[in-house]
């Protein structure tokens, strides 16, 4: 092969190359990556279940600031969708959102972000425990009634 025939093969190569590697930027590369964005697009249309799925799949990236951010966002999200419930659904999302978002943190200290909604995290999920506690009281309360039991008989508080 004669070097300007050699020349114009590798040249179309680097270009072939270049144009794959556009390609390849484009729609995504990493796979994590393009499962963030989607997240991103899902809870910025307030689509909760599909952002949650799309943040648990770019969380386990190998690339540790792509990972603490999926956490961050993940947990947001769960403490989005627990902010919108009652009772064991909004407390268990809640929880997971706490152990997510420590995650996060744990990945990146010092993370303004993700420290406050962590402690919005933790807030939420003292509120729900506390809405726990006074429902269980109150059918206890009202189970003794039925049964014509005394509060003050089993040695319960008021």
């Amino acid at each position: 092969m004669k070097a300007g025939n050699l020349l114009r093969v590798l040249w179309l190569l680097v270009g072939l190359l270049g144009g794959v590697w556009l390609l390849w930027e484009r729609i995504g590369g990493d796979p994590a990556w393009a499962s963030f964005r989607r997240g991103v697009r899902h809870a910025q249309a307030q689509r909760w279940e599909e952002a949650e799925e799309e943040f648990r799949l770019a969380a386990a990236s190998r690339d540790p600031a792509l990972a603490s951010s999926a956490l961050h966002n993940l947990g947001w999200t769960l403490l989005r969708q627990a902010s919108e419930r009652e009772g064991e659904v909004a407390l268990g999302q809640a929880r997971e959102a706490v152990v997510h978002l420590e995650a996060a943190l744990r990945l990146r200290p010092g993370e303004r972000g993700v420290a406050w909604n962590l402690e919005l995290a933790l807030r939420r999920v003292e509120e729900l425990e506390r809405s726990r506690k006074v429902a269980e009281q109150a059918q206890a309360r009202t189970l003794l009634a039925a049964l014509g039991v005394a509060e003050e008989g089993w040695g319960g508080t008021g």
